[in-house]
């Protein structure tokens, strides 16, 4: 029996199955040998096959890729048509609706800003969504934008202009979304109005400079929330503006470059003026305009890029050495001028230390673009395999280099399946927040919060109410199941009144609940922070509960917090009291047998 057990007892090995020598059993017969080599080839086969099946499923995983018939749809079946506010004002508001409805559809926080232009009675929209992430809110958070614009010049349909930029961005609002560990940092989605510029001889011209509702974004919302935050403007990581981003030619001479004779000479522009040229002047490549500080986008975009396959597809950097614009004393700001007319420029003159890129085919000076930018002809007819190709490698590197940004953990728990059930079933939760007043007083407020809804990517959908605004708003926020935090955030409300009215972008922005979920037995309390009700810097505290005991109150529920809290403290010293004692009377083993041994022998 003992060789038989040696050999049960013996450890597999997986390197048995691929050894080219095969043990033979003097008794065995050589149809038995075959048999076995037959089963170990089988056997070789499968696991092969599943190392193979479990690397694609590895690498799928690990990869957030952009669908080129999403893509497709989007352009074909919502930016076709003019989005003009004096040639189609329809279908302007139709896509803005639309966005208005994705972003939601996605679980972002959504709202709008509507804003004066150059022209009165007219007015713009900005709509803006932010995914949140575990330091919104916060002085830890260092928010990372994609934003492209959904305007378009008169009568031009605009599926390039810009489009393609809205495609792009809509379609990292739907990977990046899907993620369900909980990155670091914010992540803002931004899709500007009125970008083109007009003429203000025009009928109705409403930005007679380009870039109108980015600079209002700036100016209204953006600067004022990180000064809320209590963060610089060099802390906002910075913006990646996606504007024209669908054209590819790889045919010779199909790329203009304009004002050539200045252009090769100004520095930050040789380079790409050496490898245009060098290239046939090929529009093969997708350029990217920024100043030498805005590197840290370019380098990380750029870095993105060259990881993605297809390598027809080329990249060429446009930096400028000034960071203070308008530099107006520079000898080549005629040049560079022509590369400011774009969303990206009102980053950077609103606060220079603000970073931002613009990334583009480069527009009118390309292929069929040179004579359709702001016309007709810049239609659904370009919707080539080859640009759609392009525009998804477009997209897919900035969804990598904004998720690199964002700081995404390689792993995380399933905020869907380990949040408490109480809280996936929809219940009530229920009691005070309070704040210090300027007397060192403190101020109360009812406060309660109905949760609806917890999605598989830990999305949370809820409604707030407290005595403060006396109405109900729309909540959206996530849930990260390893710290067991809940940070929630107003969304615009779903419905108006003369009280939702008063609610404006800038509270939307910055209110922020950020606390700790907590399970006891037949009920569950969030307590924490609150942030923005007033003006951003005062902090609230709040403690609110669920009971399915309808006689616990949230005193109660707080005395069986405190009750569980107590218990763990208590087993925790216990278990300190035990191990010290251990200590102290322990003997080695050789000294307690030693000491039996001579009881033994007297």
């Amino acid at each position: 029996m003992r060789p038989h057990r040696k050999r049960a007892l013996r450890r597999f090995r997986l390197s048995s199955l691929f050894s080219r020598q095969t043990a033979r059993n003097e008794t065995s017969t050589e149809p038995d040998l075959k048999t076995r080599q037959k089963k170990k080839s089988r056997m070789r086969l499968w696991i092969a096959g599943l190392i193979l099946a479990l690397s694609w499923f590895v690498a799928k995983g690990s990869t957030y890729e952009s669908s080129t018939d999403s893509l497709r749809h989007l352009l074909a079946n919502q930016f076709l048509s003019d989005r003009h506010h004096v040639t189609n004002p329809e279908g302007k508001e139709d896509a803005a609706i639309f966005i208005m409805e994705q972003f939601k559809k996605y679980d972002l926080q959504v709202f709008s800003q509507v804003f004066d232009t150059d022209t009165k009675g007219v007015k713009g929209r900005n709509i803006i969504g932010t995914w949140a992430g575990l330091n919104t809110g916060t002085t830890g958070d260092r928010p990372v934008l994609i934003a492209a614009h959904y305007d378009t010049a008169r009568s031009s349909p605009g599926v390039c202009a810009d489009g393609s930029g809205m495609a792009a961005l809509l379609e990292a609002v739907r990977i990046i979304t899907a993620r369900s560990c909980m990155q670091e940092n914010s992540v803002i989605f931004a899709a500007f109005d009125f970008e083109v510029q007009e003429h203000a001889t025009l009928d109705q011209a409403a930005c007679h400079n380009a870039g109108c509702g980015s600079a209002k974004y700036m100016k209204e919302l953006l600067i004022p929330y990180i000064k809320s935050l209590g963060i610089s403007s060099n802390d906002f990581q910075g913006a990646f503006v996606l504007d024209s981003v669908l054209n590819f030619n790889s045919t010779e001479d199909s790329q203009r470059i304009p004002d050539e004779e200045r252009f090769k000479e100004a520095p930050g522009f040789q380079e790409a003026y050496t490898r245009i040229k060098a290239d046939g002047n090929k529009g093969d490549f997708i350029a990217l305009v920024g100043r030498n500080f805005d590197s840290p986008l370019y380098q990380t975009f750029i870095s993105a890029w060259e990881s993605l396959p297809d390598t027809r597809f080329k990249n060429q950097l446009l930096h400028m050495p000034d960071k203070d614009l308008p530099a107006l004393t520079d000898p080549y700001w005629d040049v560079y001028t022509k590369m400011t007319k774009g969303d990206h420029y009102s980053f950077w003159v609103a606060d220079s230390d603000f970073k931002a890129i613009h990334i583009t085919d480069s527009a009118q000076e390309r292929g069929y673009m040179q004579e359709c930018h702001h016309k007709p002809c810049d239609n659904t007819d370009h919707l080539t395999q080859d640009n759609m190709a392009f525009l998804k490698k477009v997209t897919d590197a900035t969804i990598t280099a904004v998720m690199q940004m964002a700081t995404y953990p390689d792993k995380c728990l399933d905020p869907f399946t380990e949040s408490p059930d109480l809280l996936k079933s929809g219940i009530a939760l229920n009691g005070k927040s309070w704040r210090p007043t300027p007397t060192g007083e403190e101020e109360t407020f009812s406060f309660n919060i109905d949760i609806n809804k917890v999605k598989p990517n830990g999305a949370v959908e809820a409604v707030m109410e407290n005595s403060e605004l006396q109405v109900p708003l729309d909540v959206v926020g996530r849930y990260n199941a390893d710290n067991r935090r809940l940070i929630l955030r107003l969304s615009e409300p779903s419905h108006t009144t003369k009280a939702t009215e008063k609610i404006d972008p800038s509270l939307l922005q910055r209110w922020t609940v950020n606390g700790e979920v907590v399970g006891f037995p037949g009920g569950l309390v969030y307590y924490g922070s609150l942030i923005g009700m007033q003006d951003g810097a005062t902090k609230e505290e709040f403690n609110i509960a669920y009971s399915e005991d309808p006689t616990t109150e949230l005193r109660q529920s707080n005395t069986a917090l405190a009750v569980i809290l107590t218990i763990t403290l208590i087993l925790l010293i216990a278990t300190s009291v035990y191990l010290c004692y251990v200590k102290r009377n322990y003997k080695p083993f050789t000294q307690m047998t030693e000491k039996t041994s001579i009881n033994v022998l007297t």
